[in-house]
């Protein structure tokens, strides 16, 4: 039978899944016929059609599935060994757009790069990875640019993109990716403060001395006088709206 099934998907043991407690849920809207006439078998091959067409706040339905997806990309991140694209300043739990390095050659430049401030609709299968949809992509073919993105979003009405560091205080509790030059540095020991100003009480960067490691050099020598994109939840210490940094992928530098 060709069905239509309507429930929550949801995942078990990372393969999308619906529970059907009811008859109301399923919905025959008719045979399929296999080449000799007959019914084909559930072992046939049955062409389901173009992927659908979605935006990229809904990628998370769409798990195990291809799909098209559209978004502005706000963010760009490369690691060395892959580029992201993500839509969203929360890019831990919302769609990432993945191109490892080994496929770099096939585009006509850096995709973190090529991308950023795009409006794009790419193709490809939604998988999980770390709870949170991604797609794979391995060549130019699978992205089309549709337009450039509006300028990122700096005002509290519109938490999404990229927030100039001064402003980060109206975004208390959200993740978002706050944008300045680090003009000071501080390391205490046990902490080591990344500022985008020189007076106390403003917007400060935290990296805690359990994570020094993570750093391929100590965070104050690394970043001082870098302009820098910082993504991580905002949070007041003491009155002082504060980010945490926990690792390197956390930062892009720009120069």
């Amino acid at each position: 039978k060709t069905v239509r099934v309507t429930g929550e998907v949801k995942l078990y043991e990372g393969a999308p899944e619906i529970i059907i407690e009811d008859p109301a849920q399923i919905q025959v809207v008719g045979e399929v016929a296999s080449a000799d006439g007959g019914l084909a078998s559930s072992s046939q091959r049955v062409d389901s059609g173009p992927p659908p067409l979605i935006s990229w706040r809904d990628a998370g339905r769409y798990m195990g599935r291809e799909a098209m997806v559209e978004g502005e990309v706000v963010r760009t991140y490369h690691s060395g060994k892959a580029a992201f694209l993500n839509f969203d300043a929360n890019w831990r739990e919302t769609l990432s757009v993945v191109i490892f390095a080994s496929d770099f050659d096939a585009f006509p430049q850096r995709p973190d790069k090529l991308y950023r401030g795009k409006r794009i609709r790419v193709r490809g299968k939604i998988k999980e990875y770390k709870g949170a949809p991604e797609i794979v992509v391995e060549s130019p073919d699978q992205i089309d640019i549709l337009a450039e993105g509006k300028a990122p979003a700096a005002t509290a009405e519109s938490p999404r993109g990229v927030v100039p560091w001064r402003d980060a205080g109206a975004y208390v509790g959200q993740t978002i990716t706050v944008e300045g030059r680090i003009v000071r540095t501080e390391d205490i020991g046990s902490i080591i403060f990344l500022n985008f100003s020189k007076r106390r009480g403003d917007f400060v960067a935290v990296v805690r001395a359990e994570d020094y490691e993570h750093f391929p050099a100590p965070p104050a020598q690394l970043y001082r006088g870098k302009r820098v994109w910082i993504t991580g939840k905002v949070t007041l210490h003491k009155g002082v709206p504060q980010m945490v940094i926990h690792g390197p992928d956390q930062i892009e530098v720009f120069d």
